[in-house]
C-alpha cells in the first residue's frame, strides 16, 4: 500500500514508475521500511499485490489515509 501511495502522491501512473521511484530513492525506501542496500519489490510483484485484493479495498484504504493527512494538515 505505501508504494502505491508514492505512486498516487508523485503522479506515477505505472507500476513500472512506482517501482523505478521507489527503488532509487533513499528516503522513499526508508519510508517503505527498506534498508539503503535492501531492494524494494518490482514492478510485477505488485501488480500481484494490487490484485489479491479488490479494487473498493484501496480505494477504502487510499480515502482513509488521505483524509488523516488532511486532518493532521
Amino acid at each position: 500500500f505505501r508504494m502505491l501511495l508514492v505512486g498516487y502522491f508523485e503522479g506515477l501512473d505505472s507500476q513500472r514508475a512506482i517501482a523505478w521511484r521507489c527503488a532509487d530513492s533513499f528516503s522513499l525506501k526508508s519510508f517503505l521500511g527498506y534498508s539503503l542496500t535492501e531492494r524494494t519489490p518490482d514492478h510485477s510483484s505488485l501488480t500481484r499485490i494490487r490484485q489479491r485484493l479488490p479494487e473498493s479495498v484501496h480505494e477504502a484504504v487510499f480515502t482513509k489515509v488521505l483524509s488523516m493527512a488532511e486532518s493532521r494538515g
